[in-house]
C-alpha cells in the first residue's frame, strides 16, 4: 500500500482529535498537520501533530497529500473546496454539509465537478464495519425473500456522549453547527440507503421536548420506502437510556437483526431455522478499517467508502424530513 506522508487534519474538535490519535498511533511514520480556527481550547493532541496551522493558505503550503475535513458541518463545504481546488484528496466526517450553508461563493456543483477528477468520501463509519457487509450478503442473496419492512432505530443520551465536554456547548446541541438528530444520527440514513437503494419519505414527526434543553430536535421518526422495501422506518433520539442501536429487516422468507452496539446479527428463516453471528471490532478497528480504504482510494476512484453523490443523498432526505414536519406545523 502507498500511504500518504503527509495528512493534514481540518478541525480539532473531538472526532479531529480522535483521528490525530489514531493515526499517530496505527501509523506512526505519517506527517500530521493540524489546521485550527484559533477559537478553540488546547488539547493534548496538539503535541502529537507535527505542524499547527491557523491559516488556510499556510496549510496548504505544507503540500498535504490527503485532508479529513472533521470541522463543523456547516463549514465543511467551504473547507472542503479550498482543498479540492488545490488537487488534495478528502476524507470529510459525516455529515457531509447541511445544505442550509450560508449563501456565498460555495457550490455543492462545484466540488461535484471536482469530484470527478479527485477523491472525496463521507465517514460514515458504519460502511467499513463487518457487521454491514454481513448484513449485505444476507439480502443480496436472498435469504430474506422480498424485503417488507426495515426498521432502523439509535437511541442514546447526550449528555453521556463526549466526556470532559458539557453537552449543552457540544456540536450534537447547536443548530448553528449542524446539530440534531437527523444530522449527528444520519449513519442510520446512510447504511439504509447503502443496504436498500435512495427511499422516498412519505412522513417525518420531529421532536424537542425539552429533555435536553437544546435548541435543536431530540428526537425524530421518519417513514418511507423504495422499490425495494415496502416500508422502512428510521427512529432516532438522544434523549433515552439506555444506549441502543438495532436494524431490523424483515421479508417473506426470514428477518435479520443487527444489534449494533453488541457487533451480533441474527438471522430467522421462515422455517423455523435461525443462526447467530458474533463479530469482533471495536472502534479503533472500524476507523481504522476506513483510513485504510481511504488510503487504498488514493490512487483510484473505486471504494465502498460512501461517496459525495451518496452523502449528498442523505442530506436531501434529511431536507425533505424538515418540509414534511414544516407541512404539518
Amino acid at each position: 500500500m502507498n500511504y500518504p506522508k503527509h495528512i493534514l487534519i481540518c478541525g480539532l474538535g473531538s472526532i479531529g482529535r480522535y483521528y490525530v490519535r489514531l493515526i499517530r498511533k496505527k501509523w506512526p511514520f505519517i506527517k500530521i498537520s493540524i489546521l485550527r480556527s484559533g477559537k478553540g481550547k488546547d488539547f493534548k493532541e496538539i503535541d502529537l501533530a507535527d505542524q499547527i496551522f491557523f491559516n488556510f493558505s499556510d496549510a496548504l503550503d505544507s503540500k498535504p497529500n490527503a485532508c479529513i475535513i472533521s470541522s463543523p458541518a456547516p463549514f465543511h463545504l467551504e473547507h472542503a473546496l479550498f482543498f479540492a481546488k488545490a488537487g488534495i484528496p478528502l476524507l470529510i466526517e459525516k455529515p457531509v454539509g447541511t445544505l442550509e450553508e450560508s449563501p456565498g461563493p460555495y457550490s455543492w456543483d462545484e466540488l461535484i465537478e471536482i469530484n470527478k477528477n479527485i477523491p472525496i468520501f463521507v465517514g460514515y463509519i458504519f460502511r467499513s464495519d463487518p457487521c454491514s457487509k454481513y448484513l449485505e450478503k444476507i439480502i443480496s442473496s436472498n435469504q430474506l425473500g422480498k424485503l417488507i419492512e426495515a426498521d432502523f432505530f439509535c437511541g442514546s443520551w447526550l449528555p453521556e456522549w463526549r466526556q470532559g465536554i458539557e453537552y449543552q456547548e457540544s456540536v450534537s446541541a447547536s443548530k448553528a453547527l449542524g446539530g440534531g438528530v437527523l444530522l449527528e444520527l444520519s449513519h442510520e440514513i446512510d447504511i439504509a440507503q447503502w443496504l436498500l437503494g435512495e427511499i422516498t419519505l412519505h412522513s417525518a414527526l420531529l421532536n424537542n421536548k425539552g429533555v435536553l434543553g437544546i435548541d435543536v430536535e431530540e428526537s425524530a421518526l421518519l417513514t418511507g420506502f423504495n422499490d425495494n422495501c415496502h416500508s422502512i422506518s428510521f427512529r432516532l433520539n438522544f434523549c433515552s437510556k439506555p444506549s441502543r442501536r438495532l436494524t431490523t429487516i424483515r421479508g417473506t422468507l426470514g428477518e435479520a437483526i443487527w444489534d449494533v452496539s453488541n457487533k451480533i446479527i441474527t438471522y430467522n428463516g421462515g422455517k423455523g431455522d435461525s443462526k447467530v453471528k458474533h463479530f469482533r471490532r471495536n472502534k479503533d478497528d472500524l476507523f481504522s478499517l476506513q483510513l485504510l480504504e481511504f488510503f487504498n482510494s488514493l490512487n483510484s476512484h473505486n471504494s465502498f467508502l460512501c461517496n459525495l453523490s451518496e452523502g449528498l443523498s442523505v442530506l436531501r432526505l434529511i431536507k425533505r424530513a424538515k418540509q414534511l414536519e414544516s407541512e404539518i406545523l
